[in-house]
């Protein structure tokens, strides 16, 4: 889980992310981002203007995050065991509240 510690555009929740190492939503990435790092990717997601971003993935080896606007509830089949680098999240904010700010 990632403590709401200030992160920028987070909602009021204690936690704004659930964390599954070693897991991604396989073939649904609306946006990849190089050189990023863990904080400014979860970040992107909860920022994202042009879609309701519901989960994230990063990978520590290469710096890679990949936004979604699907999570491992809406498209079950598609969530699998990756490689220990990779990182899934699931934001927590509630997607009615974050959809007010569009």
């Amino acid at each position: 889980m990632y403590k709401n510690n200030n992160f920028s555009g987070a909602c009021d929740r204690l936690f704004v992310a659930e964390s599954l190492r070693g897991m991604e939503l396989d073939q649904h990435n609306d946006r990849t981002i190089a050189n990023s790092s863990r904080l400014s990717c979860l970040e992107s997601c909860l920022n994202s203007k042009t879609f309701i971003c519901k989960s994230v993935e990063f990978d520590s080896k290469t710096n890679e995050c990949r936004l979604s606007r699907h999570d491992r509830f809406d498209k079950k089949s598609y969530f699998r065991k990756s490689t220990s680098s990779v990182e899934y999240f699931d934001v927590t904010c509630p997607y009615e509240q974050r959809k007010k700010m569009f």
